[in-house]
């Protein structure tokens, strides 16, 4: 496993986070400069980004309300998925919300991503509704 960087995003980031969010979701679900400035600047939102030799290639932001967490987005540039670094993520994300007594944790996932679907039943999650519109 490469040596992750792990860190907090902040605004100085969001340049790079849109043009990694860009290229893992198509642009209609994709976020814009201004919604991920937004989470950026909110202290109820987790966001961790992840450096290999001081270049993000990887990042997650979720959302706290209450004892409840949001996984709104976690991209990860193609080229160095399945190397562990989405749960390494997942794995401090998950500690900053039970540091923060977060309960339960809510994600939505295209029902045909099958990857992503098993990504998060490998970490514990589990599908509890699917939402058709």
């Amino acid at each position: 496993m490469p040596d992750i960087e792990l860190f907090e995003l902040s605004q100085k980031d969001i340049e790079e986070m849109y043009e990694i969010d860009r290229i893992c979701f198509p642009p209609e679900i994709a976020f814009d400069k201004e919604t991920f400035s937004l989470y950026i600047e909110d202290n109820n939102t987790i966001k961790i980004g992840a450096k290999l030799n001081n270049k993000i290639i990887g990042f997650i932001l979720i959302y706290l309300f209450y004892e409840f967490g949001e996984i709104l987005t976690i991209d990860i540039l193609p080229e160095y998925r399945r190397m562990g670094i989405g749960k390494i993520l997942m794995k401090e994300a998950e500690k900053i919300m039970r540091e923060n007594s977060v309960i339960k944790v809510f994600l939505e996932v295209a029902a045909n991503n099958k990857p992503a679907i098993e990504f998060y039943k490998k970490l514990g999650y589990r599908i509890e509704g699917i939402i058709t519109s």
